[in-house]
């Protein structure tokens, strides 16, 4: 029973147990193509998921003197490890799960599997650059709504006590400050990230376009509703200010027709009265 209730809790993450597809490439920019990506999607400041991949991953290379993220990192109580591959990544993972160690940080932003593995569908999906990178400015976006700005999200993605969320935001902004000057950093793949931000401006602006294009042909639908009621409006008050004069004069001449009779007959009458007495 021990042992089911062992294999349950190590399998309880995620689907670990679902067979990977053997990587093909293992490239140095695969993290910072899928943090660029990301970025624009989720319009965040520029290289911020980079830098903290960067953090969270980053290696140095001799030849280049120059530090780059690596996706096949994996983390758990001390200073992370660097795979050569995806499999071997997933090999480890499996080793500390299976000895009972669940606190694990995966891929290029050193997700945790204990508080969010849940995410994935598979741990070969929480190793996808593209997937993993993706969950990292979902969770970083909701962190920034919570607390009120990227400082504090940075801060508390990586540690809740203040001293170290500091020091760690402190470590990524030189990271990013790096990035833009593009100083002693790998940086993303120019075909592959400027051909997609390009498609996704083009997306952007055709969809503000036409957004404003259709809020035009409302506020025109609109305006001429207004003015065809006002126009309405006004010719039953015109009609309603006729109707009302002509019932006043009808009034008027119907009374002066009947005080001129009463005058007519009051003033036959005296003169009856007179030619008697006469």
């Amino acid at each position: 029973m021990r042992l089911l209730l062992k294999l349950a809790f190590i399998a309880a993450p995620l689907a670990l147990l679902a067979a990977p597809a053997v990587a093909s490439e293992t490239s140095d920019k695969m993290c910072a193509n899928a943090a660029r990506h990301a970025e624009g999607e989720h319009r965040m400041p520029r290289h911020l998921l980079f830098a903290i991949s960067l953090k969270e991953t980053g290696r140095w290379h001799d030849d280049r003197k120059e530090s780059y993220t690596w996706p096949w990192t994996v983390t758990s109580g001390g200073e992370g490890k660097h795979f050569p591959h995806k499999i071997a990544a997933m090999a480890e993972v499996r080793r500390l799960l299976a000895e009972g160690t669940t606190n694990i940080d995966v891929g290029c932003m050193q997700i945790n599997l204990h508080y969010h593995g849940k995410a994935f569908d598979s741990l070969e999906d929480a190793f996808d650059p593209e997937q993993n990178a993706a969950y990292a400015a979902r969770f970083l976006s909701e962190l920034k709504k919570r607390h009120g700005s990227w400082r504090e999200a940075i801060e508390h993605y990586h540690s809740g006590n203040e001293t170290r969320g500091r020091n760690y935001r402190q470590a990524v902004s030189r990271l990013q400050q790096q990035a833009y000057k593009g100083v002693a950093v790998t940086m993303a793949d120019p075909s592959t990230d400027d051909i997609e931000l390009a498609a996704g401006v083009a997306k952007r602006a055709q969809e503000l376009d036409a957004a404003a294009e259709e809020r035009k042909e409302r506020l025109e639908r609109e305006a001429a509703i207004r003015e065809a009621r006002a126009a309405r409006q006004l010719k039953v008050a015109a009609a309603t200010a006729q109707r009302l004069k002509n019932e006043f004069e009808d009034r008027k001449a119907s009374k002066l027709a009947a005080w001129k009779k009463l005058k007519a007959e009051r003033q036959a009458a005296a003169g009856f009265v007179a030619s008697a007495v006469n």
